[in-house]
């Protein structure tokens, strides 16, 4: 194995040390250093201040690790799925990486999956722009159901209970039991496209559209219980609160917090500069929200305050999940995930797909599941 001044990385024959194949990508600047982990991976430093860890036997890159300020001259393989570096911002750090991420890619979509949801059991189920709707054993990668769609965009799904999901077509949500494909109801939601749907408890589930509005519906018999108005552009996302509200994330900038049982809005938040893509509960009395001013926020939901930012994206971002020991998980109109520190806002970690994200939600034990722009679903493990 060698790293050279363009930041490349070889892997070498070592009777012959001729080149085998040269690694898909590569740092910025050149390498610094070079460690050997368990299970057929390495870790490269670079001068561009990161650390790499790669699949040997494919040379693909599977995540990368950020936090010094500047360039990484040495790494070495710790126990216990560590490894130790050192910089020229004169920090030595620890990182635990284990065997994380684990991956599994399932291709069956033939266009981009807009949505996914997980059910109580731990299935997965995701919509695509191919007009399929498909029910995924995330442990096996086995396709389990299979429902086609009316050729009309589907963008949002949500999981009721193990056998019922909700979907939204234009104006219209369905309510489909997946083991046998029966639609048990189809109403008018909305005057127009419906961008996102949440599951509540007490059997309720809320929609999200573009006629700035939101609705909040019984599950069983789709009827509307509230109406909640007063965004001033498109609601593109919307979320659960422990305390029993929902907040909402806006095309006009602001996110707010609603009174589910009377409709009214009980706070508002402002702050970002451009659409709000994305919105989640985080522990700890907060919210997080994703933007295309390229930022996430943190809000605390008693006050309204920004109480942290995050500003190191490259690119818009588009979805922004908040996992249970406070990490913050971002994608955006790249190929990367991204993990932060939702205290500090500093990068935990960064995985790198070979095609652009489009979808993703949290699963449990510290796992992901994201959609790409091939149609495919990796199953993501973060350390």
């Amino acid at each position: 194995m060698s790293g050279d001044w363009d930041g490349g990385i070889d892997l070498r024959d070592s009777s012959s040390g001729q080149v085998r194949f040269p690694f898909k990508g590569k740092h910025r600047y050149q390498v610094g250093g070079l460690a050997l982990l368990p299970s057929g991976r390495i870790c490269s430093t670079g001068a561009d201040g990161t650390l790499r860890v790669w699949d040997v036997a494919t040379g693909q890159e599977l995540y990368r690790l950020e936090g010094h300020g500047s360039w990484v001259g040495c790494v070495a393989a710790l126990t216990n799925g560590r490894v130790i570096s050192a910089g020229v911002d004169l920090s030595i750090r620890i990182w635990d990486i284990g065997a994380a991420p684990i991956r599994y890619r399932f291709e069956k979509h033939d266009y981009w999956p807009t949505d996914l949801a997980v059910f109580p059991d731990g299935r997965v189920a995701s919509v695509s722009l191919d007009q399929t709707i498909r029910v995924w054993n995330i442990e096996t990668g086995r396709e389990l159901k299979k429902l086609e769609l009316k050729p009309l965009e589907t963008r949002a799904i949500a999981a009721l209970s193990d056998d019922l999901i909700a979907y939204g077509c234009f104006r219209t949500i369905t309510i489909c039991n997946v083991i046998s494909k029966e639609k048990l109801r189809i109403f008018d939601a909305h005057e127009t496209w419906i961008h996102g749907l949440t599951t509540l408890p007490a059997g309720r589930f809320v929609s999200a559209a573009e006629d700035r509005t939101i609705g909040l519906w019984d599950a069983i018999t789709g009827k509307q219980l509230q109406r909640f108005s007063g965004h001033g552009d498109a609601v593109r996302s919307v979320a659960a609160l422990p305390n029993g509200q929902i907040v909402s994330g806006s095309a006009d900038r602001t996110l707010r917090i609603w009174d589910i049982t009377t409709g009214r809005e009980v706070r508002r938040l402002e702050g970002h500069e451009n659409i709000v893509t994305s919105v989640a509960a985080a522990p700890g009395d907060r919210i997080v929200s994703a933007s295309f001013d390229h930022t996430v926020r943190i809000w605390d939901t008693t006050t309204g305050r920004e109480v942290g930012r995050i500003s190191g994206a490259e690119n818009r971002i588009t979805r922004v999940l908040a996992l249970p020991d406070g990490r913050i998980v971002s994608i955006g109109n790249d190929v990367v995930v991204s993990v932060w520190n939702i205290d500090t806002g500093e990068p935990i970690g960064r995985l790198s797909l070979d095609a652009s994200t489009w979808s993703a939600a949290a699963l449990s034990g510290n796992r992901l599941v994201v959609g790409d722009g091939l149609g495919r679903l990796h199953l993501v493990g973060i350390a």
